[in-house]
């Protein structure tokens, strides 16, 4: 697969997709979206990506237990890579995603400590590749 050069002429470009946290929450525009798509095709065998978010807040997890959310992607399959990012960490908390249905992530918090963890709302970013036949 021809990778099409990186657009050097132009800055990294990026907007805010939430006005109340203008700084830290952004994505980047094309033609950049369209360049990085194609490195990840060409090294993962990716064809698709999909993005969420959601806010949750998963009140107290007990120790070496774990709680859940659900986030709807239009889009995903069983079997598709989930990356998750929350907006701040937790310490003793791990959190992953899986894509449990057609169309669903689950996003998972485990508290593998010997102590009970209550972590803050929380805003969590979702990128889910699929991979080409």
């Amino acid at each position: 697969m021809p990778i099409d050069n990186p657009p050097i002429g132009e800055t990294l470009k990026t907007e805010p997709i939430d006005e109340q946290d203008q700084e830290r929450t952004i994505h980047w525009l094309r033609p950049w979206v369209n360049w990085f798509n194609q490195i990840l095709r060409a090294l993962f065998g990716w064809k698709l990506s999909y993005y969420g978010s959601v806010t949750f807040d998963f009140g107290s997890i007990n120790s070496d237990s774990e709680a859940s959310t659900t986030v709807t992607i239009t889009g995903v399959a069983v079997n598709d890579s989930v990356i998750v990012t929350p907006s701040a960490n937790t310490a003793g908390i791990i959190y992953t995603g899986v894509v449990t249905a057609v169309n669903t992530v689950t996003i998972y918090a485990k508290n593998f400590t010997s102590g009970s963890i209550n972590p803050a709302s929380t805003t969590f970013q979702v990128i889910v590749f699929q991979q080409g036949s």
